[in-house]
């Protein structure tokens, strides 16, 4: 079952595919909820096949509407899940970015070449001063 909800998430496992996925999710997130909306409002205008299975259209068009929402809860969920995704790896980015930086002992040494410290003097014998 793990199994299964990994390989069902494998868009996550990356940045663009968490952005990719959501926007998916959101694009089903709103065709559903505005198919509820159709058959909560007027489900006259939607074929629905309620004399196949012996139900009045007025029945069918309830457990339409049910599916429809219960189907745009799923995809909200998916779209928090990729947003969280989309999170996670943009903090690793930073993170990463972070560590690549060059440090000696723990001081960072770009801050060494700090604009506010100017050298001046000849080159025998050169002082820092702060400007």
């Amino acid at each position: 079952m793990v199994n299964a909800c990994i390989r069902c998430f494998v868009c996550c496992l990356t940045k663009s595919g968490s952005r990719c996925c959501g926007i998916f999710s959101f694009i089903g997130l709103l065709f559903l909820i505005s198919l509820g909306i159709i058959l909560t409002l007027q489900p006259e205008y939607i074929h629905l096949p309620y004399k196949a299975n012996d139900l009045s259209p007025s029945k069918a068009a309830e457990i339409a509407r049910d599916n429809a929402y219960g189907g745009a809860i799923i995809y909200a969920v998916i779209l928090v899940l990729c947003g969280v995704s989309y999170w996670k790896h943009s903090e690793n980015e930073k993170l990463f970015k972070l560590s690549q930086r060059p440090s000696l002992n723990g001081v960072e040494l770009e801050s060494l070449n700090d604009p506010l410290i100017e050298t001046t003097g000849n080159s025998s014998n050169s002082n820092i001063q702060l400007s």
